[in-house]
C-alpha cells in the first residue's frame, strides 16, 4: 500500500514502481499521462493518484522555475548561477529606444505665473558694432525658469530675557522655559 496525500490508496507494487520511474526518468507530463492512461484501461490504477502526482510534478516546477528575477526571492537564493536572461527579437530592439516612448504622455515642471525671483539679462552693448544698447527698444523677451531646492541653512535664534524692577525693588524675569522668576533686591537705585 502506498500513503498519497492525506489519505490511502490500494496500489500494487509493480505500478507503484512504474509510476515512480517515469516521473523519475525526465519524461514529460504527457507522456507520464498517456502511459498511465493506457495501463489504466487493463489495470485498476487509482486516476486520483495520477492526478495528485501530476498537480504535485507541476508544483515542483513551478518551484523550481522561480528565481530572484520572477518571484520576492533575494539574489542571494540564486545560488552560483546567475539567471538566463530573456533576449528580446531585434526588431522589438531595434524599434524601442531608452527614455520617453512615442505617444506616451510626458511630464514637467510647467512655468508659474508668479515666480519666487526674477533675475533681468539685459544687454549693454551690441555684439556686432559694440554700440550702446541702454535706450534701444526691446523687441522680445525669453523667459526661462529654473526650479531650484533651496539651501538648508542653520537657524540661530537668541533669546533674551529681560529683567525689570518694580517700584518696590524686586526683580522680575522670565526664564527659557517660560516660568516667571523674582528676586529680591534691597539696593534701590
Amino acid at each position: 500500500m502506498a500513503k498519497v496525500g492525506g489519505g490511502m490508496a490500494v496500489v500494487r507494487a509493480g505500478e507503484e514502481a512504474e509510476l515512480g520511474r517515469l516521473l523519475g526518468s525526465g519524461q514529460s507530463i504527457s507522456f507520464v499521462s498517456s502511459r498511465l492512461a493506457a495501463s489504466a484501461g487493463h489495470r485498476a490504477a487509482p486516476v486520483h493518484l495520477f492526478e495528485r502526482a501530476q498537480a504535485r510534478v507541476a508544483e515542483l516546477e513551478r518551484r523550481l522555475g522561480k528565481d530572484s528575477s520572477n518571484s520576492s526571492k533575494p539574489p542571494s537564493s540564486d545560488g552560483l548561477r546567475k539567471p538566463r536572461r530573456v533576449e528580446r527579437r531585434a526588431a522589438e530592439r531595434a524599434v524601442r529606444r531608452p527614455g520617453k516612448q512615442p505617444g506616451a504622455p510626458g511630464t514637467h515642471l510647467a512655468q508659474v505665473a508668479r515666480p519666487d525671483e526674477v533675475v533681468e539679462h539685459v544687454p549693454d552693448r551690441c555684439g556686432k558694432c559694440n554700440a550702446d544698447l541702454v535706450d534701444a527698444p526691446v523687441v522680445g523677451v525669453e523667459t526661462r525658469q529654473v526650479f531650484d531646492l533651496p539651501r538648508l541653512r542653520l537657524g540661530v535664534v537668541e533669546h533674551r530675557a529681560e529683567r525689570r524692577r518694580c517700584a518696590s525693588a524686586v526683580v522680575t524675569w522670565v526664564d527659557d522655559a517660560g516660568e516667571q522668576e523674582e528676586s529680591f533686591t534691597l539696593n534701590t537705585l
